[in-house]
């Protein structure tokens, strides 16, 4: 979330430095992430599919990061961008919730429900973000209120209150895992959310 921040065209004007920290700590952070999720790949598959997502994702970033500095002008490239960058953030969330509702489904079923419809908030947030950039570049106003000067905000908070959503939910995930012992004789969990 820091990074993200930092990469903002706000922070950009104002100090290039730290738009510059914010670029390296974004992708410090997938590569970290996406090593991560690799990691639990054994178990999940939905695991390894959101890790194959988070390098496109730094990808279409970098390129938007490019084009707006070297042509601020380019207004409709950013959104494009930005709006590639909302269908993969979209479907890394979906397969990362996924994951992690297959392994907490054996747990916990009323935790693992919840990680299935976080990603469907996810969703929301990122179809509001992409929103309130087309309605930055249109500038459509109600009265003397730009449109999308009101949903930007929301949609920052919008992703910060799925963030803190998923951090909750990893920490009850990992306090139902303190305690638990796997059945010897139960199916494999996988087999068992296919049936579900």
């Amino acid at each position: 979330l820091l990074s993200i921040v930092l990469c903002t065209g706000y922070i950009a004007s104002f100090s290039a430095v730290l738009h510059t920290v914010g670029l390296c700590l974004f992708f410090i952070a997938a590569l970290l992430y996406s090593l991560t999720l690799l990691y639990m790949m054994p178990a999940s598959d939905h695991f390894k599919w959101a890790a194959v997502f988070v390098a496109p994702c730094a990808f279409v970033f970098l390129i938007a990061q490019l084009i707006h500095h070297f042509d601020p002008t380019s207004d409709w490239t950013v959104s494009l961008g930005y709006f590639l960058i909302s269908i993969l953030t979209s479907c890394f969330c979906y397969q990362e919730f996924q994951g992690f509702e297959e392994v907490s489904l054996q747990v916990d079923a009323a935790l693992s429900e919840k990680w299935s419809s976080l990603w469907k908030k996810c969703l929301i947030a990122c179809i509001a973000f992409v929103a309130s950039r087309l309605l930055v570049m249109t500038s459509i106003p109600i009265g003397n209120i730009q449109l999308g000067a009101i949903l930007a905000p929301i949609a920052g908070l919008l992703m910060l209150a799925v963030q803190v959503v998923k951090w909750t939910l990893l920490k009850n995930t990992s306090l139902a895992y303190t305690d638990w012992e796997p059945d010897p004789d139960s199916e494999k969990i996988t087999s068992e959310f296919e049936i579900k």
